[in-house]
């Protein structure tokens, strides 16, 4: 049996057959559901829950918060029996914001509670270019392993990654939970914009819980998932996002 995603789905969200189609190449299978299905939808037939990109409910009140509510009412505490039983969520962009509005990133406390903000971007406006990240080979998360530095696309306006506290980010540090930092061309950590370009704290892009199932990042592996999506580094063997799926697909294996 293949893995099964669900792909969520609301009004503003615009990358879930993006993922869907990067679920499937990875070996998956996948199923785009609307929010409000969730009340009916039997979260045992699926190993993983992705929260896609976009801009749900136009982002009114701040990116995700209308979405979060919604979820909130809908299915938080399944997905923390969903998550207890050893299977794998993944919010990108608008997801990420989500899944740190409902505390279940990064969680350090194990309470589900709220422990950081994505603010607007430093710059001041919404970025959309490419950026180059590293992952932390020490992290316990399932989605990166073995992959060391990774090319994707950013388009976000609050991805300004800041931890609630000095207390919050040294939990973070000693659980191996920041997963991705933004670097430049030779590897190297930056805040320099326009590397790092939304001034997240510590060049965070990515971030997991203690678990290392649940996974949050700025950047979109849905939109690299072929080598040519990205001229830049095209090549035949290139490490594109794809791999981020597969590392989900493989886990169940």
């Amino acid at each position: 049996m293949k893995p099964k995603a669900a792909i969520l789905f609301t009004s503003g969200t615009n990358c879930d057959y993006e993922t869907a189609l990067a679920f499937n190449l990875a070996g998956g299978s996948s199923e785009i559901v609307l929010t409000k299905e969730l009340k009916s939808k039997k979260l045992k037939d699926y190993q993983v829950i992705i929260i896609p990109g976009g801009f749900s409910y136009g982002d009114h009140f701040g990116s995700a918060t209308i979405w979060a509510n919604e979820l909130k009412t809908v299915f938080q505490d399944r997905v923390s029996k969903f998550i207890d039983e050893g299977k794998l969520v993944l919010g990108v962009c608008n997801g990420f914001q989500v899944l740190v509005k409902l505390g279940f990133l990064p969680n350090t406390l194990k309470r589900n509670d709220p422990e950081s903000v994505l603010a607007n971007n430093s710059s001041g406006k919404f970025e959309s270019r490419w950026v180059k990240v590293k992952v932390n080979a020490k992290s316990p998360l399932v989605f990166t392993k073995d992959i060391d530095i990774l090319d994707m696309p950013v388009a976000h306006g609050e991805g300004n990654f800041m931890p609630k506290d000095i207390k919050t980010f040294g939990e973070m540090i000693k659980n191996n939970q920041i997963v991705l930092q933004y670097v430049d061309n030779s590897g190297f950590t930056t805040s320099e914009y326009p590397r790092n370009p939304s001034g997240s704290f510590a060049a965070i892009a990515g971030i997991c819980d203690t678990t290392g199932r649940v996974f949050g990042l700025m950047p979109h592996p849905e939109r690299f998932i072929f080598p040519n999506q990205n001229i830049k580094s095209y090549r035949q063997n290139a490490v594109t996002g794809l791999s981020i799926y597969k590392n989900a697909v493989d886990y169940f294996k």
